[in-house]
């Protein structure tokens, strides 16, 4: 697994222990050790952004999640959007290599529908002309 993969792993890992025991700060958590060096920046970086834009990024997901509220969705589902759509709004990743990722993670830590339903969401993002396929900003 790449150094990347591991860090949007570990991301998700983070945003999802702090939906259920925030402790004011992601970055107190034990869980970046288990971060090689070189994904340590990344990490953080993605979590830093997803609460940064968290306000922005849930906007896009409840936009795109066509009869699915966003109460309803599993807390990894949610996350693994947030890094996504984090990526390809402000990181401007391709975002086929995000999607592709984001599905890839839902898989190995979400449920048999997982992959699915994040491939859902984010297809309908790129494909909405307002979002400009996640090469700008709203």
């Amino acid at each position: 697994m790449g150094d990347r993969r591991k860090a949007r792993e570990t991301a998700l890992q983070i945003l999802f222990r702090e939906d259920f025991h925030p402790e004011g700060t992601p970055f107190s958590s034990k869980k970046w050790n288990a971060v090689q060096e070189s994904g340590m920046d990344f990490s953080k970086q993605l979590v830093h952004g997803v609460f940064i834009h968290n306000v922005e990024i849930d906007q896009r997901i409840k936009d795109h999640s066509k009869n699915w509220a966003i109460d309803r969705m599993t807390g990894i589902d949610m996350n693994v959007l947030r890094v996504a759509i984090y990526e390809m709004f402000f990181l401007k990743t391709p975002p086929k290599v995000a999607i592709n990722e984001a599905i890839e993670v839902a898989k190995k830590y979400g449920n048999e529908n997982s992959g699915a339903f994040v491939n859902g969401v984010l297809d309908s993002i790129i494909l909405d002309p307002s979002e400009k396929n996640g090469s700008e900003t709203k």
